[in-house]
């Protein structure tokens, strides 16, 4: 089958959320839409993927819209281990890989005594008992699925990765055989049993628990601030490794334009890391319209004709993926993370209905995002990108290390972002009436973004500077004036101070 499969949810056990989004409003009722991943696709080459059971194993970064009254704009993190077998998906995009394999049943497997890790002999005696009666056993060896998923208030995602990281290799460790192969089914047994309602949840997080602390110790730091850098580090990595710096700065420019936007991509861990990482590009403007990083299949047909701007992933091994990325209305922009390119819509949204202006802004945009993206590569990868000039750059300090481009890259998109908002207070009039009222003048904010343009033409040069970002209107007018009316910068105006502005 290329279907989802069907989750049964067997139980939930909280660990340490104390007073959190994911105490106070609960789990989200949709959760397995989330957690479950489809089998994976035949391959032609020979992958390894299996265990000598059967089993194949994923391990999925999640990011779940989860909102209420106290926190609007919510969002809850989480990483799902999920463990199948025997079922292949049999498309990929437009192909069809329709491979023989020997399928696995009782017949053909072979399973020995399986030995629980050292390091899990603290489970009760009556749960080692009830381990060795294969739960794994029971299942059909079509489509089998059983898996766990930890969730948090927190962008904690490294720590929980690592955790469910060693509770697989404790398990591996301790069932290899002579020739290196693996079983997994203990580890289907240990987390099967829960389905028994006479088994204590406690115990379940017992198991949790003691893999959380052991990863926190060896970690170099397990606070969430720590946590969030490092993930922010991976996920930025796997943009970069994804998107060339010109459909990475087309995709930013949609999103900075608040656009309909679609990542796709058959990995749902790089739909949450690339669109989280463009998103952390706009600060300190911010996006307040609809994000689902990796979108539930029976609502792909309903967002897409979402009135306002979103930003979705779609993954490409859901059985109808490819159906609704061929039928994409002409405003929905495409962000392909496996092929590496960006689309920008043929009719991109626009308060501004005039046909010739639109044409304006998206011509000004895709000039924007070449240019933007070719400052980003001489930068940071000179070797390419001045490999047909008689003098390069390659010896300056800031291409010494690829390891770098995480910090250059970011540092880039902010000091565009900072150009961008540059001036823009000594714009605004504050006028304290009934209720305090924020006026900003388009003209006067011209007038400053042209004199920086100019400012910046006159100066000799080519080292990494903001001033070098600035924006010209006589080629971006009204690429600005598009950006002046999107709701980023009129929530980034009004939460400016009082004494930030001309006031009476």
């Amino acid at each position: 089958s290329t279907d989802m499969p069907s989750v049964q949810r067997f139980v939930s056990v909280n660990i340490n959320e104390i007073s959190s989004l994911l105490k106070d409003v609960g789990i989200p009722d949709t959760l397995e839409k989330y957690v479950s991943v489809p089998p994976k696709r035949r391959s032609p080459f020979c992958l390894k993927e299996k265990s000598v059971d059967g089993w194949e194993v994923s391990l999925v970064d999640i990011d779940i819209p989860h909102t209420s009254p106290q926190c609007p704009g919510g969002h809850i993190y989480g990483v799902s281990l999920v463990l199948q077998r025997n079922t292949y998906i049999s498309h990929y995009r437009d192909l069809s890989l329709c491979l023989d394999e020997a399928p696995v049943t009782e017949s053909n497997r072979v399973r020995g005594d399986l030995k629980l890790p050292n390091s899990m002999q603290f489970l009760s005696k009556e749960m080692s008992n009830l381990t060795k009666s294969r739960f794994s056993s029971n299942f059909s060896f079509n489509g089998d699925v059983v898996g766990i998923a930890f969730l948090s208030s927190h962008n904690v995602i490294p720590l929980m990765r690592h955790a469910l990281s060693d509770l697989v290799k404790d398990i591996i460790d301790s069932n290899k055989n002579d020739y290196g192969s693996y079983y997994l089914d203990l580890l289907v047994d240990i987390l099967g049993i829960f389905k028994r309602k006479d088994i204590d949840p406690g115990s379940l997080s017992t198991i949790a628990k003691h893999y959380l602390n052991k990863s926190a110790k060896s970690l170099d730091d397990s606070s969430i601030a720590y946590q969030e850098l490092c993930c922010e580090k991976r996920w930025n990595e796997m943009l970069f490794e994804a998107l060339s710096p010109v459909a990475m700065s087309l995709a930013f420019g949609a999103i900075l334009l608040e656009q309909k936007i679609v990542f796709y991509s058959s990995r749902r861990s790089l739909l949450v890391a690339c669109i989280k990482s463009l998103i952390s590009f706009l600060k300190p403007l911010e996006w307040s319209h609809l994000l689902v990083p990796t979108l539930p299949n029976d609502m792909i047909g309903d967002i897409l004709q979402y009135p306002g701007p979103f930003i979705v992933g779609i993954v490409s091994d859901n059985p109808d993926g490819n159906e609704w990325i061929n039928e994409l209305p002409s405003d929905v922009s495409l962000v392909d993370l496996d092929i590496g390119r960006a689309i920008l819509a043929d009719n991109i949204s626009s308060n501004d209905d005039d046909g010739i202006r639109v044409h304006a802004i998206r011509t000004q945009l895709l000039y924007l995002s070449e240019e933007l993206g070719r400052y980003i590569g001489i930068h940071v990868y000179p070797n390419e990108w001045e490999c047909d000039q008689v003098l390069t750059n390659s010896n300056r300090p800031e291409a010494e290390a690829r390891e770098s481009r995480h910090d250059f890259i970011r540092q880039i998109y902010a000091d565009f972002v900072h150009e961008l908002l540059e001036g823009i207070q000594s714009c605004c009039l504050w006028v304290d009436e009934l209720e305090p009222i924020v006026i900003f003048e388009e003209d006067r904010f011209f007038h400053v973004k042209n004199l920086r343009a100019q400012k910046k033409s006159s100066r000799s040069g080519s080292g990494i500077s903001k001033s070098n970002l600035s924006l010209s209107i006589d080629e971006f007018d009204v690429l600005l004036e598009a950006i002046l009316r999107c709701q980023g910068i009129s929530t980034y105006i009004s939460s400016q101070k009082k004494e930030s502005m001309l006031f009476w």
